[in-house]
């Protein structure tokens, strides 16, 4: 069951990743969120990037290493490779755990999962 539901959780992820949602309001009203900009005689209210575009502009920022912004770039362009590679074997030792049916195990991957997510989104890597 966690093994499915990681693989539908990235897939969401990777799905979302460069959409753009933008919520128009008609004149009459009616509110409506689409993936293409409003119409001529819709309102548009809210732009949403997902968290994929707004870590592509953060990257695309011009970094200079004396600035703070630019150091957590320069560290986070260093990092990523390896934050990459150790979610991706905490999500392999997650779906062995599942093959064991121990609640222990699988716990505990589902934890080193976590983990290294919130390392990924920390420095913001893709």
């Amino acid at each position: 069951m966690l093994r499915y539901l990681t693989i539908a959780m990235f897939a969401m992820t990777t799905n979302a990743a460069g959409q753009t949602i933008y919520q128009c309001r008609s004149a009459v009203g009616h509110v409506t969120l689409q993936d293409a900009p409003c119409h001529h005689e819709a309102k548009t209210e809210v732009v949403r990037k997902s968290i994929g575009q707004r870590n592509a502009e953060y990257r695309a920022e011009p970094s200079s290493f004396f600035d703070p912004k630019g150091q957590e770039r320069i560290a986070s362009s260093i990092l990523c490779p390896s934050l990459r590679q150790s979610y991706q074997a905490a999500v392999t030792r997650s779906e062995r755990a599942m093959l064991t049916h121990d609640s222990a195990q699988i716990q505990q991957a589902s934890e080193a999962v976590q983990r290294a997510g919130a390392q990924i989104s920390k420095y913001r890597c893709e």
